[in-house]
């Protein structure tokens, strides 16, 4: 028979903890594969795992008999996918679900990928509430690119731009660029930079090539994307839209055999009697046109050993 004293504590305890369904809940989103995960994570043992909030019990078992529990089976549904039963309602929210992943310190995309699949060494399952495919679930409701959702996304005081799914769409992107009001190409250059004043650092969903980033989104060039009438043929003598990939416009030249950059810059002007004319979509400058697509130096381009 349990003591009076002992049953009115228990009630008092009862009602400082949240309800079965909402305990029930939180504990999905942990995605514990089973009783001794729960008390691992209980005693605060599970690396990468949000702290035991004070409202949900450590014996759930207890505290919710006759209320609602079934088993810690059904209480953590490890065998059954939240997802599939819950949807959209299963994950957590944006700030909550990259709160939660920043404090795993994880290096980078690769991480995560293997983190998301449970191949990170030292690491627990990832939770329910997280999904694997965060730019998808959390692409409307804050989401910025997976640098930012890892705490990564300055390294050495720089913008880590290499995730091609941050970047707003090209629609969005030039809507916010002709609201500048940039006057060219060479005022553009310095606002990527943060070098022009009186304007606010760029966003980091606004990529600084936007040329590349878009080129088969919509881009036309510079002059409808900064909204400005004319563009000077000193970046852009073509749309630079029709130029060749990296990769191909290296192998390209590199048949050429040509002896250096002098001999580079004669071709380019159609100047080398014994070569066709250079091709439309092989763009004169291509130090500028490939800067962050793969360009090392004109020895590389050419084919020829660097000088030291």
């Amino acid at each position: 028979m349990i003591k009076k004293e002992n049953t009115t504590k228990l009630m008092s305890l009862e009602e400082t903890f949240v309800s079965y369904k909402e305990a029930r809940g939180f504990a999905l989103k942990l995605q514990l594969l089973d009783e001794v995960d729960w008390r691992r994570y209980t005693r605060g043992k599970l690396k990468g795992y949000i702290s035991m909030p004070p409202n949900i019990p450590k014996n759930p078992h207890i505290i919710y008999k006759n209320k609602g529990w079934v088993s810690y089976n059904d209480f953590l549904r490890t065998k059954t996918s939240l997802r599939k039963l819950d949807g959209e309602n299963s994950w957590l929210s944006y700030e909550e679900a990259r709160g939660f992943v920043r404090q795993l310190k994880l290096k980078g995309q690769v991480e995560w990928k293997l983190y998301a699949q449970g191949k990170l060494e030292g690491y627990p399952p990832i939770p329910i509430g997280i999904p694997k495919n965060p730019f998808n679930v959390y692409r409307n409701k804050g989401w910025i690119n997976i640098a930012d959702f890892l705490g990564t996304n300055h390294v050495k005081g720089k913008v880590n731009e290499k995730y091609a799914e941050s970047w707003l769409p090209f629609e969005e992107a030039r809507l916010f660029t002709k609201n500048l009001k940039l006057q060219n190409i060479s005022e553009w250059r310095l606002y990527t930079k943060g070098e022009l004043d009186g304007y606010e650092p760029r966003p980091i969903n606004i990529p600084r090539t936007p040329e590349f980033i878009y080129r088969n989104c919509g881009w036309i060039g510079f002059k409808d994307f900064l909204g400005i009438d004319k563009v000077h043929k000193r970046y852009f003598g073509r749309d630079i839209k029709n130029w060749l990939p990296f990769e191909e416009a290296r192998k390209f030249v590199r048949q050429l055999k040509l002896k250096g950059h002098k001999e580079w810059r004669l071709y380019a002007k159609g100047k080398l009697d014994e070569y066709e004319p250079r091709p439309n979509n092989i763009p004169k400058t291509p130090n500028f046109v490939y800067k962050d697509c793969g360009w090392i130096g004109f020895h590389d381009f050419l084919g020829i050993e660097k000088k030291k």
